[in-house]
């Protein structure tokens, strides 16, 4: 419970610090990529549908160029990151991967990195977009576990779908983590970030009294 209650609260912050969340807007689809703490790959999909989206979907080469260019806009002064995207596997074979729309990939495009999907110890099944300035992964798709959320990738959402409820698995997340995403949401459009800020302490501060 403690590291969903972390997780919003570094979404949050991340928002306070930047000012605002900002879309990505390619054609008539957006998408976000989150830079915050490494998340697993379950908070990651709960984090886009909070805000009315899913991991982003990467069909063909414009999205892929897109999102490698706005990648290297936000972080020149990153040279390695990774991030979930919508992709995730459904059988061992290399090309059991579905997109998160239903989409199967069989002759679709893709990006794989060399010698992946590698499915190590047959546990890899979600997909991570790699941002690694000089190495061959950099620009490719790599396989990996699920878990691990102090080591996971960050997310890139998208594309934005308006006026969404959020997804049924956002549903069951703990009644007082839903409340808080939406109030950080709507807080963030009303207030100014430093009663945004004094929010954040005396919520944290109300949480851990009750544990």
């Amino acid at each position: 419970m403690k590291n969903w209650l972390l997780f919003v609260v570094s979404f949050c912050l991340v928002v306070i610090c930047k000012g605002h969340v900002t879309w990505h807007q390619l054609g008539t689809n957006e998408y976000y990529i989150y830079t915050g703490v490494r998340v697993n790959y379950q908070a990651a999909v709960s984090a886009c549908h909070s805000m009315g989206a899913t991991l982003a979907r990467i069909k063909t080469e414009q999205v892929q160029d897109f999102l490698m260019g706005k990648l290297k806009l936000l972080n020149p002064e990153v040279t390695w990151a990774v991030f979930y995207i919508g992709l995730k596997r459904f059988n061992s074979s290399s090309t059991g991967f579905q997109w998160n729309d239903g989409t199967m990939v069989t002759s679709g495009y893709t990006k794989w990195a060399p010698n992946e999907p590698s499915n190590r110890n047959e546990n890899e099944s979600c997909v991570e977009l790699v941002y690694k300035i000089g190495d061959s992964y950099h620009g490719k798709w790599n396989d990996l576990t699920q878990g691990f959320p102090n080591r996971g990738p960050r997310a890139i959402c998208g594309p934005r779908e308006q006026n969404k409820w959020p997804a049924e698995d956002f549903k069951k997340l703990p009644i007082y983590i839903r409340r808080y995403v939406h109030k950080c949401t709507y807080y963030f459009k009303k207030s100014s970030k430093i009663v945004l800020l004094i929010y954040l302490i005396i919520y944290i501060a109300f949480v851990t009294s009750q544990e």
